[in-house]
């Protein structure tokens, strides 16, 4: 998770000629942000109404606008957004969120779209220790249970 260590601030120290000195890390190419949506299948008029689609402009918009800033490089990285379809099936959901940390590397996952995805994720986000930020989880059964997992 070394791309993530940047992105979350710690400064690199070398050791030269036995005297450490500090180095600032290279900023990334880009931030890697990953989402496994319901793009086909019954869950999909409601994921494309109130997530994936918004989650295109948001990066489109902050792109245009040079990327997001990153105080310890001082300079801005673009997004890349890496989406994946899981066609309503919240087996396939896991998998996919699963796909996004430990194969694409991504710096941060954003949430699936409904209650029970949301609930299904969520151990996935814990145990990798990615925030879950469940927006589009409405029952009262996500904050019950939402101790379970703190991240």
């Amino acid at each position: 998770m070394q791309r993530r260590t940047v992105l979350k601030g710690g400064v690199s120290l070398l050791a030269a000629a036995g005297a450490p000195m500090v180095a600032r890390a290279q900023a990334p190419k880009s931030i890697r942000i990953g989402y496994a949506v319901s793009l086909s299948g019954p869950y999909a008029p409601g994921a494309q109404s109130t997530t994936w689609s918004q989650y295109k402009l948001w990066a489109k918009d902050v792109n245009d606008a040079g990327g997001i800033f990153l105080k310890k490089h001082d300079r801005k990285v673009p997004i890349e957004l890496i989406d994946y379809d899981d066609r309503s099936q919240i087996e396939e959901a896991i998998r996919l969120v699963e796909r996004l940390i430990l194969n694409d590397k991504v710096d941060l996952v954003l949430p699936p779209w409904g209650t029970a995805t949301n609930l299904a994720t969520a151990p996935v986000f814990n145990k990798y220790e990615y925030p879950a930020i469940h927006y589009t989880a409405s029952a009262m059964r996500v904050r019950q249970l939402g101790p379970r997992w703190p991240y």
